[in-house]
């Protein structure tokens, strides 16, 4: 009996390996060696059948003590949510590092007010920089596609006005954002 190479299985959920017939199959159809799918109008006859193997479940890794205490995992690449004052490592000043602004983590602490991500980063200068926050301070790194819609949102929030005689019109102002070039049909 030929057993399953499991890192040539499909990706998708769940999946089963066929001991008589040797083959990658779900409850409604199978997988041929060249990953084409073969839907079954009524299902396997035999399904349930000890023949079908499912996908070993590999156990998850134990949390560290860092996701352990909500904090983000040490070697973690992530952006932090709000300003933050740092520590440059070579200049005797603190900076503000802008939300945004990219960070690793370096491991934890608790200060007696629960425990807080210890970080590090760059700043543009090129001087390294260290911090430490709760958790609330980082999200997972933004695609360069979230970057650049969030950039069109906040200019588009910056044409707008508040109330008073001279505020656009709901016509206006989107002219306004069409003028920018954010209304735009994409050119084919």
């Amino acid at each position: 009996m030929k057993k399953p190479d499991w890192t040539k299985a499909p990706k998708e959920k769940p999946v089963y390996w066929d001991t008589k017939n040797q083959h990658f199959c779900n409850a409604n159809g199978w997988w041929d060696k060249e990953g084409g799918y073969h839907a079954l109008i009524w299902g396997h006859r035999e399904w349930g059948a000890d023949r079908f193997t499912p996908r070993p479940v590999e156990p998850a890794p134990a949390p560290t003590e860092l996701e352990a205490t909500g904090l983000p995992a040490v070697g973690t690449v992530c952006e932090i949510t709000i300003g933050i004052l740092v520590a440059a490592k070579d200049l005797p000043l603190v900076y503000p590092a802008p939300e945004g602004t990219c960070v690793k983590i370096a491991g934890s602490a608790d200060f007696g007010h629960g425990p807080v991500a210890v970080f590090e980063g760059r700043l543009e200068c090129g001087s390294w920089f260290y911090g430490f926050h709760k958790s609330t301070a980082f999200r997972p790194r933004r695609t360069p596609e979230q970057r650049e819609r969030e950039d069109v949102i906040e200019k588009a929030l910056a044409m707008d006005c508040h109330p008073s005689e001279l505020m656009l019109s709901r016509h206006d102002f989107c002219g306004e954002l069409y003028d920018a070039g954010m209304l735009r049909a994409e050119e084919e």
